[in-house]
């Protein structure tokens, strides 16, 4: 079987080289690091801009013929259809056009110096869905495992290590800035 997997050999420096987990309702980036593990957290109602409704309610009549026009190579003529009758928009009136998810919140587990790493391995597995961060370090092997999921409408962080005494960790969570809730 195929291998549906993106790995590196380091830890995510910025948000871009974060690995994504997520499950509709929870998202989290996830960094990788060593002595200090990120994982940055969002949820699907946290967004900026005026209250929006998230469903089209009519949109479900016009994806059968936006799906025709695409096979027949009709694609402004589907595009044109898609924004204007399938796409959400804001209210009339609020001068609200652009909205965009708003972190949550971020997670840091402060795990201490693991002394010299040998060995580093960082991977999203597509097909499992799950982010893995294993190394060597301390004189143990550490693994760390993070999925979501839907059933259960959580994100989980599974840390294991070789030794029986490897897992000592500090838990910290941050959120920037301050912001206010309007709406329903």
């Amino acid at each position: 079987m195929e291998s549906l997997a993106i790995w590196f050999r380091s830890p995510a420096r910025e948000w871009l080289e974060a690995l994504p987990i997520g499950n509709g309702l929870l998202g989290a980036m996830v960094f990788g690091g060593v002595d200090v593990e990120r994982v940055q957290v969002n949820e699907k109602t946290l967004w900026s801009g005026c209250p929006l409704e998230l469903e089209s309610p009519d949109a479900w009549r016009y994806v059968e013929e936006a799906r025709r026009l695409i096979f027949e190579g009709r694609y402004c003529e589907a595009e044109e259809l898609v924004r204007r009758r399938v796409m959400v928009r804001p209210p009339r009136g609020s001068g609200d056009t652009s909205h965009s998810y708003q972190m949550l919140c971020d997670v840091f587990l402060e795990l201490g110096e693991p002394g010299r790493v040998s060995w580093y391995r960082r991977v999203l597995d597509l097909r499992e869905a799950v982010v893995r961060v294993e190394y060597e370090g301390g004189g143990s092997l550490h693994r760390r495992e993070a999925f979501a999921s839907l059933a259960d409408k959580v994100l989980v962080l599974r840390l294991a290590s070789s030794r029986p005494d490897g897992l000592s960790f500090t838990v910290r969570i941050e959120r920037r800035g301050s912001r206010v809730a309007a709406g329903d």
